[in-house]
């Protein structure tokens, strides 16, 4: 005889039989609520679950008592307004875990209930997705800091995984909207959160009606209606670079808040002495003699001051010697010439040690350098492989040491008749980016390159193409100084539009082609 299976598994989430307040109750005064379920439940995480609106000065608490949960608190319920309590996904029946998501109950102490609604959906301007699990806010006073946050919001909620907000029970009026992601769960904005704003005021109209601000539409979802842009957070000395670091003696590294479009990077010292840099996409590099401390200045395509460093002291310990090769920038072939980058400031280069072989054939290449490079020359031809070594004590960097043997470097040159010309047409339709610079960011096998268009010019030629996918996404230089700046809350700036194209370019071997992006 077989033991008896206990039935199918319950995947239903627990149900409220009673609750008081009762829903939509008017002229509710008490410090708790009630609820009742048809089964024995858990309250889970009610601190960060639990979307109190209008938000509560203290945190309310749980007991559990049988099949009821009682909720309650400690502040002043306000006169005469409606208040709506959202459970998110705090509250989970014990034997399966099942989730009764977004219970809400909505109560007045009042004789009205207010009934209007507004409903929204948050992106990263960045990175077009939604942004997940961000407070929402709703106050009728202006917005001034990151301080501001919930603190004097008259209604708060929560977006979903989606990115979704929807507000019930508000009063008609006009509101200011903010946003916070809040990972911290600190009521204030903190480096590399994702926060925003309305432009203008949203209208609430009663009943259920509402206006959207059309200023806050992102332009890649203008389908959608009341959808606005998030961006990341920085404080003044985050906003520039995420570290400095001085890594040896003659080198301090500067790792970029967000990816840098400009390669036209003015580095001096304080004083004004100019310095050689390397400007790696991601990473800033700066070569110095200074065996000390200095001060670094970091200046934009512009002349601007974008970053002035507190005193930075170079270590004494060095670091072993590191070449690489960067990726050959999209459109254009290099023949004629192989680069190879140092991570330490070269002093002198022996060409006499360094050896180009293809077609078991081994040869002395012509060899330029600067202090951070080393260019070898030689007409390379298509179809070929070709392996560059620089063999014991070919370079000799700081303190007069020379490096030891290298290993191989490889390089293969296409075909020419593999290769693609590709012209892209940008029309720029929406406000958003009309008369304004666009900065085009492509990325091709993981690697991202960038072009820049000024506002007369609207087509980019790309020659030389490698078949593929190349994504593009696309930024409004509202300054035109050659980087995207995120937003700034203290003086309500938006981050610089940015577009991503949904589409990828597909380039063919050997074809030619164009495309028209519509912006």
């Amino acid at each position: 005889m077989l033991a008896p299976t206990g039935g199918p598994k319950d995947t239903k989430p627990p149900k409220v039989t009673k609750a008081e307040p009762k829903k939509n109750q008017t002229s509710y005064h008490k410090s708790y609520i009630k609820l009742t379920f048809d089964e024995y439940v858990s309250i889970d995480n009610l601190n960060n679950e639990l979307i109190v609106s209008p938000p509560l000065k203290y945190k309310p608490i749980s007991k559990i008592s049988g099949k009821t949960a009682i909720i309650s608190w400690t502040d002043t319920l306000i006169p005469n307004t409606t208040y709506t309590f959202n459970f998110g996904g705090s509250i989970k029946d014990i034997n399966e875990g099942n989730v009764y998501e977004n219970f809400t109950l909505t109560f007045s102490t009042g004789t009205e209930i207010d009934s209007a609604e507004y409903s929204g959906k948050i992106m990263k301007t960045d990175k077009a997705e939604p942004l997940k699990a961000a407070y929402v806010y709703l106050s009728n006073l202006p917005i001034t800091d990151s301080t501001f946050f919930s603190v004097k919001a008259l209604y708060q909620t929560k977006t979903n995984s989606q990115g979704d907000f929807h507000f019930q029970g508000l009063k008609p009026s006009q509101y200011f909207l903010y946003f916070l992601e809040d990972k911290n769960s600190n009521k204030s904005a903190d480096n590399g959160e994702y926060v925003g704003f309305a432009d203008t005021q949203i209208v609430v109209k009663y009943p259920l009606q509402v206006e959207k601000a059309d200023t806050t539409l992102n332009s890649f979802t203008s389908s959608q209606k009341n959808v606005f842009l998030s961006f990341p957070y920085y404080t003044p000395a985050k906003r520039v670079f995420k570290s400095i670091s001085a890594e040896n003696s003659g080198q301090i590294a500067l790792l970029w808040q967000d990816q840098v479009f400009s390669p036209e990077i003015v580095v001096k010292t304080k004083s004004g002495e100019p310095l050689l840099a390397l400007n790696n996409r991601d990473t800033l590099l700066v070569f110095v003699h200074h065996k000390d401390s200095l001060q670094i200045e970091v200046q934009n395509i512009k002349g601007e001051r974008l970053f002035l460093s507190d005193t930075i002291r170079m270590l004494s310990k060095p670091m072993p010697l590191r070449l690489f090769t960067t990726p050959n920038d999209i459109g254009v072939r290099y023949d004629s010439m192989f680069k190879i980058t140092s991570n330490h400031f070269i002093q002198a280069i022996d060409s006499s040690k360094i050896w180009l072989k293809y077609d078991s054939v081994s040869i002395q290449p012509r060899v330029t350098w600067n202090p951070h490079e080393i260019f070898v020359w030689f007409q390379f031809e298509e179809g070929k492989k070709y392996e560059i070594t620089l063999h014991d004590s070919a370079i000799r960097y700081q303190d007069s040491i020379w490096s030891s043997k290298i290993a191989p470097f490889k390089k293969e040159i296409a075909e020419q008749k593999e290769l693609s010309h590709y012209e892209l047409k940008f029309k720029r339709e929406s406000m958003e980016f009309n008369n304004m610079a666009l900065i085009i960011e492509i990325t091709y096998n993981n690697e991202k390159y960038y072009r820049y268009l000024k506002p007369e010019d609207s087509i980019l030629t790309l020659s030389n193409l490698q078949s593929g996918s190349y994504s593009l996404k696309v930024i409004a230089d509202r300054n035109e100084n050659g980087i995207w700046d995120t937003g700034d809350i203290s003086t309500l700036t938006q981050a610089e539009k940015m577009l991503i194209i949904a589409q990828p370019v597909e380039v063919k071997k050997g074809w030619d082609g164009d495309a028209e992006i519509v912006l």
